[in-house]
């Protein structure tokens, strides 16, 4: 008998330690739910800046993510211009290429047009400027306004100084800040 009283004992400690084990890793989750949700939420500034690197490098859907509806739909005209820009490149560089395969077959063509042309015409074409990459250490908040549930921000391209300030405006939805529109009225 003193074997299964023993043996009692012992279930009845085991389940007191897992009981209290239930209780710390329960308490210790919803700790962690708790710090989660408490962490720093970012500002309008940070949300504004991340915004314009993000637009400028190109990065579409980085840049969607930082915008409410509104803002996504600013960025997807945005990319469809770009895109547009880029096609007509591409058309004005196969129509030159066309015309040096069509001067190459009729050669008299080109010594009459060669005759008649500047020689500033002759000049090679200016190369297509490189794309600057930004970094968030190239852009300055300006200056920041905080109204309720809607900030704006003014945001400075120190590599293009000269091009101002973009004035961006932010709404916050579910608890973080969203970019709203660029507002060139607000200047």
């Amino acid at each position: 008998m003193p074997l299964e009283s023993q043996k009692k004992a012992f279930r009845k400690k085991n389940e007191q330690i897992m009981k209290k084990f239930a209780t710390l890793c329960a308490v210790a989750l919803a700790s962690l739910v708790l710090f989660s949700a408490c962490s720093k939420s970012e500002t309008p500034e940070e949300v504004a800046v991340k915004f314009v690197m993000e637009l400028n490098n190109e990065n579409y859907d980085a840049a969607k993510a930082l915008a409410n509806e509104n803002g996504a739909q600013l960025v997807d005209l945005m990319k469809s211009m770009k895109d547009m820009s880029a096609m007509e490149g591409e058309t004005e560089k196969e129509e030159a290429a066309e015309g040096t395969e069509a001067d190459a077959e009729n050669p008299e063509a080109v010594e009459n047009t060669e005759a008649s042309e500047a020689p500033e015409a002759a000049a090679p074409a200016p190369e297509k400027e490189e794309k600057v990459m930004l970094t968030e250490a190239d852009l300055e908040v300006k200056k920041s306004e905080v109204r309720g549930d809607s900030a704006f921000v003014w945001v400075l391209n120190k590599k293009e100084a000269g091009e101002g300030e973009l004035p961006l405006v932010l709404v916050k939805e579910g608890g973080k800040w969203k970019v709203d529109k660029i507002d060139k009225e607000n200047k």
